[in-house]
């Protein structure tokens, strides 16, 4: 019994520790993970500790019980030798014999048994008292187990709360990045279109450089053209050649191009017959019999030279282009004299 005694204690001194050391956080911010294995730790403990403490229990039971029966023992002991020592005496009276001595054998055992047995009530009152000072110490643990264990299971649910919250901004945060992911795709099939609309605007508008470039070419020799069936129509002119007269329409464009005003090249040929047939120009009235012969002769030379110049055609057409580039958006800063 004793032995066991002493088990028993040594194993209550060891989960004490246990406790205490599991009881014990070692972080600060501990996981929901590590939250679940502490609780279940605490757990496990403490049905350990009630076990403990029920067989605990019951060995106190039957220390006591023993204890009250070993009380009992030597109680009925201590009466059955007074008994057996008044019946020697009686015995020994009635008979008339000289009264004996007590015998000294028995009776230092008893009193070695008796002693030995007191010694062992004290002892096991004493290790009583240590057990009832152990349960209380287990209670008392046990006590502060359940208040961490409502601590713990309070910081349990406030994790799952604030993770049920960041579930939920995760979920919002999806959602915003779906929502971002298709406002790009669209945004990038919007630009693919705008760019190839501006690749076929492009192609377009040189197509339509190059019909212009055409049509302005067509315009300026029909300008050309008509100015020379003009001329050789014998509308009246000055007395100035056509060159002259070219090189003072390249003057008078450049001049009114910084004006700004626009006239239309058709009207020309009005406008220089209106200017030379007016009264104010009396001397154009007397050249007019000498103006279609200069003029018939002017286009004799200028076949002759476009004959001789046949090998040179290209430089030839680079220079009409350049005469009758004059002509184009020509402009006037003032009406001409009447």
């Amino acid at each position: 019994m004793t032995a066991a005694g002493y088990r028993s204690k040594s194993t209550l001194s060891v989960l004490p520790r246990q406790t205490a050391n599991m009881t014990d956080p070692s972080e600060d911010k501990i996981t929901q993970e590590e939250m679940l294995s502490k609780i279940a730790e605490l757990n496990h403990s403490s049905s350990h500790l009630k076990g403990l403490n029920a067989s605990m229990m019951q060995w106190l039971d039957a220390a006591e019980s023993e204890i009250v029966t070993l009380n009992s023992d030597n109680k009925s002991l201590r009466t059955k030798v007074n008994m057996l020592e008044k019946i020697v005496t009686d015995t020994q009276e009635d008979r008339g014999e000289p009264h004996p001595p007590p015998p000294t054998d028995d009776k230092p055992k008893t009193e070695q048994r008796m002693r030995k047995m007191e010694e062992q009530l004290t002892l096991m009152k004493e290790h009583n008292k240590r057990r009832t000072s152990e349960l209380k110490d287990l209670q008392q643990e046990r006590d502060q187990d359940r208040k961490s264990l409502g601590k713990m299971s309070h910081t349990v649910h406030i994790l799952q709360a604030y993770l049920e919250e960041a579930q939920l901004e995760l979920q919002q945060k999806d959602k915003v990045i779906e929502e971002k992911n298709l406002v790009i795709r669209i945004a990038e099939e919007t630009l693919e279109e705008f760019s190839n609309t501006i690749e076929h605007l492009r192609t377009t508008s040189h197509k339509l450089k190059l019909q212009l470039e055409e049509r302005q070419d067509e315009s300026s020799f029909t300008f050309l053209n008509e100015l020379v069936e003009d001329k050789i129509k014998g509308f009246p002119t000055s007395g100035m050649s056509y060159a002259e007269e070219v090189m003072q329409l390249g003057t008078l464009a450049v001049e009114t191009k910084d004006a700004g005003v626009l006239v239309d090249p058709w009207s020309f040929s009005a406008d220089f017959q209106q200017q030379y047939t007016s009264d104010r120009c009396p001397s154009t009235l007397a050249e007019m019999s000498h103006t279609p012969f200069l003029f018939m002769l002017f286009i004799l030379l200028f076949f002759l030279m476009l004959f001789v110049s046949s090998s040179y055609l290209e430089n030839l057409e680079f220079l009409m282009f350049q005469m009758a580039q004059s002509y184009w958006n020509l402009h006037f800063v003032a009406a001409p004299p009447v």
